[in-house]
C-alpha cells in the first residue's frame, strides 16, 4: 500500500498567490493615497505659508510708512494733493484830504468874506482768513502723504502700490518699495535707503507670489465703508486699508485679505 504524500494542489498554490497579489495591489494604493495626500498637504502648507509671508511683509512696508510730519517738512508726499484751500490775508489803507476855500466880497454894504475848509479822516483794515490746511499746507489726503495707490491699465485695473518705508536695518534711512502685479506674478520692487531726498529709484523687482489673477487694494472710509480705486485725492483720512490677492489654483479661484490699521 503507497503512503499518502502531504502539500498542497497546484491548484491550492494557483489560489493563494491571486489573493495575495490582490492584497498586495490593495495595500499599494492604499499607500500611494497616503502619499499623494502627503504632497498635497506639503504643497498646501508651503503655498499657505509664501501668501502668510506676502501679506506678512505688506502690512510691515504699511507700518514702516513715513510719517506725514515728515513728508510735509520739505520731502513732496507720494500722495500730496494739489490745490486746495490755503490763507489769505489782505489790507488796505485809504487816506484823503480835501480842502476847498470860497471868498466873496461886496461893495455895497460891507465886505464878508467866508472860507470853508474840510479834511477827510484816515481809515486802515485788515482782514484774514485761514481755509482747510494740514500739516505745513499739505492738504488733507484720504492716504498717508508716504503711500501712494493707483491703477494700471482701467480704473477697476490691477493696483500698484508705492511707498516711502524706513530701512529698519538703517535707522534713519528711508527708501522706496513697489508693490505691483506683473501678469500672474505679483513683485515687490525695493530701493536703496538714504538719509537724504531724492531717494534713489527702486531696483529689480522680485517675485513674490505666482498664480494671480487680481491685485486690489482698498481703503477704509469711517462712515461710508471700502472704498475702491481710484480713490479720491482729498477728503476724510482712511483709517484702514485692504490688500486683496485673488488667485486661480488647479480646483478654482481664492482670494486672500489682510487689513491693515493706519494709525
Amino acid at each position: 500500500m503507497k503512503a499518502r504524500q502531504s502539500g498542497f494542489t497546484l491548484i491550492e498554490v494557483l489560489v493563494a498567490i491571486t489573493l495575495m497579489a490582490l492584497v498586495s495591489i490593495i495595500a499599494w494604493r492604499g499607500l500611494e493615497n497616503v502619499s499623494s495626500q502627503q504632497r498635497r498637504l506639503t504643497e498646501d502648507a508651503d503655498e499657505n505659508d509664501t501668501v502668510i509671508r506676502m501679506l506678512g511683509q505688506f502690512e510691515r512696508d504699511v507700518a514702516l510708512r513715513a510719517p506725514d510730519a515728515l513728508m510735509a517738512s520739505g520731502v513732496n508726499g507720494l500722495n500730496a494733493a494739489t490745490g486746495g484751500d490755503g490763507t489769505a490775508t489782505g489790507a488796505g489803507t485809504n487816506t484823503g484830504t480835501n480842502t476847498g476855500a470860497n471868498t466873496g466880497s461886496t461893495t455895497s454894504g460891507g465886505a464878508p468874506t467866508g472860507t470853508s475848509t474840510g479834511t477827510s479822516g484816515t481809515g486802515t483794515g485788515t482782514g484774514s482768513g485761514v481755509g482747510n490746511t494740514a500739516v505745513n499746507g499739505v492738504p488733507p489726503s484720504l492716504l498717508p502723504q508716504s503711500i501712494l495707490v493707483t491703477t494700471s491699465g482701467q480704473p477697476d485695473g490691477p493696483a500698484r502700490v508705492e511707498m516711502i518705508r524706513s530701512d529698519a536695518a538703517n535707522p534713519g534711512a528711508w527708501q522706496r518699495v513697489v508693490w505691483f502685479q506683473d501678469g500672474t506674478l505679483l513683485r515687490r520692487a525695493v530701493g536703496a535707503s538714504a538719509r537724504r531726498y531724492p531717494l534713489p529709484p527702486v531696483g529689480p523687482a522680485a517675485v513674490i507670489l505666482t498664480g494671480v489673477y487680481r491685485f486690489t487694494v482698498r481703503g477704509w472710509l469711517p462712515g461710508n465703508g471700502w472704498v475702491t480705486t481710484p480713490f479720491p485725492t482729498t477728503g476724510t483720512p482712511f483709517t484702514g486699508l485692504e490688500l486683496s490677492v485673488q488667485r486661480l489654483p488647479a480646483d478654482g479661484r481664492e482670494r486672500y485679505a489682510r487689513v491693515v490699521i493706519l494709525e
